[in-house]
């Protein structure tokens, strides 16, 4: 599987594109070959915890957009309790999307691009495809993970964050909100072949 993420923004004095490929700063899920395009909104952290007080979604309208967390949880201590932990702050890759994946699924979200706070990839940098991605009709994964899911590392994220007039370095006291002139798309591609035997 491989893919291309392509941020652009608009209406500005000068408009500004950055396009990343799949590799340790850039990791998509392994879904069917597709391409989403649609708006882009950053929802700070894309949790909801009503009990702590907490809706990162409050307010917005993400039906039919791409949103845009980051990993892990809020400071304070509230936040370090085991079962919020393991939720949102897994020490496994797959799981530490997964709750916020739903969220965004749930209300509608097209695609979701999440902010590692390390590469985006585990693959072993000097791992090399043995040729094309290969994707067999129908062995696509489902569950949460049926909208794209796009892993990008810190240094994708702030180049992106810096693009639309945000800090980088702040982005975790950034108050959620759509993004105004910045669209996103996320193409997955992969080769299908008939599989023989």
């Amino acid at each position: 599987f491989a893919g291309r993420l392509t941020v652009e923004r608009r209406g500005a004095a000068a408009g500004r594109r950055l396009s990343f490929p799949a590799g340790m700063d850039c990791d998509f899920s392994q879904l069917a070959p597709q391409t989403v395009a649609a708006p882009l909104v950053f929802v700070s952290f894309g949790i909801r915890e009503p009990e702590l007080g907490r809706d990162d979604y409050r307010e917005l309208d993400v039906r039919g957009k791409v949103v845009v967390a980051l990993a892990g949880t809020p400071q304070g201590d509230p936040w370090r309790r085991d079962d919020l932990m393991n939720r949102y702050a897994s020490s496994d890759r797959e799981e530490r999307w997964e709750a916020k994946l739903e969220t965004a699924k749930g209300l509608g979200a097209a695609g979701f691009i999440g902010v590692e706070s390390g590469p985006a990839t585990a693959r072993d940098p000097a791992y090399k495809w043995a040729g094309a991605p290969f994707f067999l009709a129908g062995d696509a994964p489902s569950g949460p993970e049926d909208i794209p899911l796009v892993r990008v590392s810190r240094s994708v994220a702030g180049l992106v964050l810096d693009a639309m007039g945000l800090a980088p370095e702040s982005a975790g006291g950034i108050r959620p909100c759509l993004l105004p002139g910045v669209t996103v798309a996320i193409r997955l591609t992969a080769d299908e072949r008939a599989a023989s035997g």
